[in-house]
Protein backbone atom coordinates (compact mmCIF):
# COMPACT_ATOMS: atom_id res chain seq x y z
CA UNK A 1 0.00 0.00 0.00
CA UNK A 2 1.13 3.58 -0.87
CA UNK A 3 1.69 5.63 2.09
CA UNK A 4 -0.52 8.36 0.39
CA UNK A 5 -3.51 5.61 0.91
CA UNK A 6 -2.24 4.60 4.48
CA UNK A 7 -3.00 7.96 5.19
CA UNK A 8 -6.08 8.54 3.73
CA UNK A 9 -7.22 5.12 5.81
CA UNK A 10 -6.02 6.55 8.76
CA UNK A 11 -7.64 9.51 8.53
CA UNK A 12 -10.88 7.99 7.67
CA UNK A 13 -10.48 5.77 10.94
CA UNK A 14 -9.88 8.15 12.74
CA UNK A 15 -12.79 9.86 11.50
CA UNK A 16 -15.38 6.39 12.44
CA UNK A 17 -13.65 6.40 15.97
CA UNK A 18 -15.06 10.28 16.46
CA UNK A 19 -18.52 9.49 14.99
CA UNK A 20 -19.11 5.99 17.04
CA UNK A 21 -17.20 8.67 20.07
CA UNK A 22 -20.67 11.11 19.18
CA UNK A 23 -22.70 8.13 18.49
CA UNK A 24 -21.89 6.82 21.90
CA UNK A 25 -22.26 10.21 23.75
CA UNK A 26 -25.98 11.22 22.30
CA UNK A 27 -26.88 7.15 23.02
CA UNK A 28 -25.93 7.53 26.42
CA UNK A 29 -28.06 11.01 26.32
CA UNK A 30 -31.30 9.09 24.77
CA UNK A 31 -31.26 6.58 27.22
CA UNK A 32 -31.01 9.30 30.18
CA UNK A 33 -33.94 11.12 28.74
CA UNK A 34 -35.98 7.82 28.18
CA UNK A 35 -35.37 6.90 32.08
CA UNK A 36 -37.02 10.66 32.73
CA UNK A 37 -40.04 10.30 30.57
CA UNK A 38 -40.81 6.98 31.32
CA UNK A 39 -40.66 7.95 34.82
CA UNK A 40 -43.03 10.96 34.21
CA UNK A 41 -45.40 8.25 32.33
CA UNK A 42 -45.36 5.93 35.57
CA UNK A 43 -46.52 9.37 37.57
CA UNK A 44 -48.88 10.46 34.68
CA UNK A 45 -50.49 7.06 34.95
CA UNK A 46 -50.72 7.00 38.85
CA UNK A 47 -52.59 10.34 38.42
CA UNK A 48 -54.94 8.56 35.95
CA UNK A 49 -55.36 5.93 38.35
CA UNK A 50 -56.41 8.14 41.12
CA UNK A 51 -58.67 10.14 38.64
CA UNK A 52 -60.41 6.87 37.78
CA UNK A 53 -61.28 6.15 41.45
CA UNK A 54 -62.09 9.49 42.19
CA UNK A 55 -64.61 9.13 39.32
CA UNK A 56 -65.81 5.74 40.18
CA UNK A 57 -66.82 7.02 44.12
CA UNK A 58 -68.51 10.36 42.59
CA UNK A 59 -70.47 8.13 40.24
CA UNK A 60 -71.52 5.85 43.22
CA UNK A 61 -72.19 8.97 45.39
CA UNK A 62 -74.42 10.50 42.83
CA UNK A 63 -76.65 7.56 42.39
CA UNK A 64 -77.11 7.45 45.71
CA UNK A 65 -78.41 10.96 45.98
CA UNK A 66 -80.62 10.23 43.12
CA UNK A 67 -81.95 7.41 44.70
CA UNK A 68 -82.18 9.63 48.15
CA UNK A 69 -84.09 12.51 46.13
CA UNK A 70 -86.39 10.20 45.05
CA UNK A 71 -87.54 8.81 47.89
CA UNK A 72 -87.56 11.93 49.46
CA UNK A 73 -89.95 12.83 46.71
CA UNK A 74 -92.27 9.37 47.47
CA UNK A 75 -92.66 10.48 50.69
CA UNK A 76 -94.10 14.18 50.10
Amino acid sequence: MENNQLNRMEEMLGALVKMVGENNSRLKTLEEDMQEVKGSVKELMQGQERQDRILEMLSVKSIETDSYIRDFKRKM
